[in-house]
């Protein structure tokens, strides 16, 4: 299976902790290491998985991290550059369109997720839909920022609306995404007509279509590390799992 990890941005939140937050180290590991040893985790011996990291802010470190990489024979990962990262996240992954033809998971550089959680959308049925969003319902996660989580409103498993500053809501988008390659398709409307550049944007065109749709990751633990605080809680989180 291909996935898509988007590690484009800059990072201004972090301030000057880190100037290349996919390459910040969480429990002296670079969290760009820890997506990708979950990817790693679901790899038998019989199947390959081709990771994709898009860049765009510090470019040149990350392909340096990526060429050092020691992957085994079932993993392969490349970098792809894009030069308009500046634009919005959903940029990033619709420059990906030109090296995928098939199903594929969105993940992002700075979101660390349990591997229960690229499991289960792997097993997923893109038959009656374009994109499934693994989404957190539990609304009193102390994980989550609040305050920049981007927030979901969904029926069932199905999307309604998705945003940042919804007012009424129900789950929490995990930042993990089983997509169909029409997906592009969605990203690209949002952007050429109506200036939305965010992966949202495309997502939200699709739940107006009723084609995207939701998997609750019940139990399942995850992290957005985009802060200094969020950062420490991650340490926290990775420290317990190990133990």
């Amino acid at each position: 299976m291909k996935f898509v990890i988007v590690a484009a941005g800059q990072g201004s939140r972090f301030g000057s902790l880190s100037s290349c937050k996919p390459l910040t180290l969480l429990n002296d590991k670079p969290l760009l290491q820890h997506v990708i040893d979950r990817i790693a985790s679901l790899s038998a011996d019989d199947t390959k998985n081709e990771i994709i990291i898009v860049t765009g802010w510090h470019s040149k470190y990350i392909r340096d991290f990526v060429q050092g990489l020691n992957l085994p024979e079932t993993l392969k990962v490349s970098t792809l550059h894009n030069s308009g990262w500046e634009k919005g996240n959903g940029t990033s992954v619709l420059i990906a369109r030109s090296k995928i033809d098939e199903p594929f998971i969105l993940l992002m550089a700075d979101h660390i997720v349990e591997p229960s959680i690229l499991q289960m959308l792997t097993m997923h049925d893109l038959s009656d839909c374009d994109l499934v969003l693994a989404v957190d319902r539990k609304l009193e996660n102390p994980l989550v920022d609040i305050d920049d989580v981007t927030r979901v409103y969904c029926e069932d498993d199905k999307i309604f609306r998705i945003g940042k500053h919804l007012k009424t809501y129900n789950a929490f988008d995990t930042g993990c995404f089983l997509c169909a390659p029409t997906f592009f398709n969605a990203l690209h409307t949002a952007q050429r007509q109506f200036n939305d550049y965010g992966i949202s944007g495309g997502v939200g065109l699709l739940a107006e279509m009723g084609r995207a749709r939701v998997a609750d990751i019940k139990a399942a633990r995850w992290i957005d590390v985009d802060t200094p605080e969020m950062l420490a809680k991650a340490r926290e989180l990775v420290i317990a799992k190990d133990n």
